[in-house]
């Protein structure tokens, strides 16, 4: 899995409000000096398809990918770039991409998403890189300029990652029975387990916090979406109703800002 993929774990990246880069002439949230520095976006977007805006400033060159789908590239080399490699020239662009309604048809899904930017330096003496992006409808902005964004500034692309090393399944521990208190988070094992179509999803959280509940496949990508808002305190049902989906291993995972679990499930038909 690639790091413009939605899936690509992020939690340990940095966090910070755009515009993000240095150089002597650079005003805004101030990174480390690399050649090549990466940033991603969490937005959600439910329709409708219709065609979209993207607007970049940046300086030098850059690529930008919504869920893992190249849909701009400019004064960089073509295929797949390294942290070494520069812009062509030191510049400064603000770019207008217009995003057909056929593309947002293909690259969108409803619900989380994530636009991924790569921007390179020139490789100059005095190097000036920034970065800031809006996505926006005739209505809407779905990400805006000046809002927060993650980044890596290691100096290295982000390594490729295995569905096995994003999914730390928690095997149930039948030996022995606990009391959850207001200071535990969980994630229970579904039941019915095995199950055909629906099974129960219980959880519990210890205090008021914003979770998402979603269902991934064998394949890393997301099926279903059952939680996405703020939930209370203490213990959380939701059904999962796989009526759509094919017989086989599915995960269900926990998010939180602080907290993430992962169980796996079997669907039998």
């Amino acid at each position: 899995m690639l790091w413009t993929d939605p899936a690509y774990p992020d939690r340990d990246w940095k966090q910070a409000v755009a515009p993000l880069g240095f150089g002597a002439e650079f005003e805004g949230s101030a990174t480390r000096e690399q050649t090549t520095i990466y940033f991603r976006k969490h937005f959600e977007f439910n329709g409708p398809n219709e065609p979209l805006g993207l607007l970049l400033k940046f300086n030098s060159g850059a690529v930008a990918y919504i869920n893992g789908t190249e849909v701009y590239r400019t004064n960089v080399a073509s295929g797949e770039l390294s942290a070494d490699d520069p812009a062509y020239e030191q510049k400064t662009n603000n770019k207008i991409v217009t995003l057909s309604n056929d593309l947002v048809s293909t690259v969108m899904r409803s619900g989380e998403n994530v636009l991924a930017v790569e921007v390179h330096t020139a490789g100059e003496d005095n190097p000036l890189l920034s970065m800031d992006a809006r996505l926006f409808s005739s209505t809407t902005f779905y990400v805006d300029l000046n809002s927060e964004w993650l980044y890596d500034d290691s100096g290295q692309r982000p390594n490729d990652r295995t569905l096995g090393e994003i999914l730390t399944v928690e095997e149930p521990d039948d030996s022995e029975s606990k009391s959850l208190t207001v200071k535990d988070y969980d994630l229970k094992q579904n039941y019915p387990n095995p199950f055909n179509p629906v099974t129960t999803i219980e959880y519990h959280l210890p205090a008021a916090e914003h979770v998402k509940i979603e269902i991934i496949d064998m394949n890393g990508r997301r099926v279903s979406m059952l939680e996405n808002g703020l939930k209370p305190a203490g213990a959380h049902r939701v059904s999962f109703d796989a009526g759509q989906l094919s017989s086989g291993i599915y995960f269900y995972r926990m998010r939180t800002q602080s907290h993430v679990q992962v169980r796996r499930m079997l669907l039998l038909k």
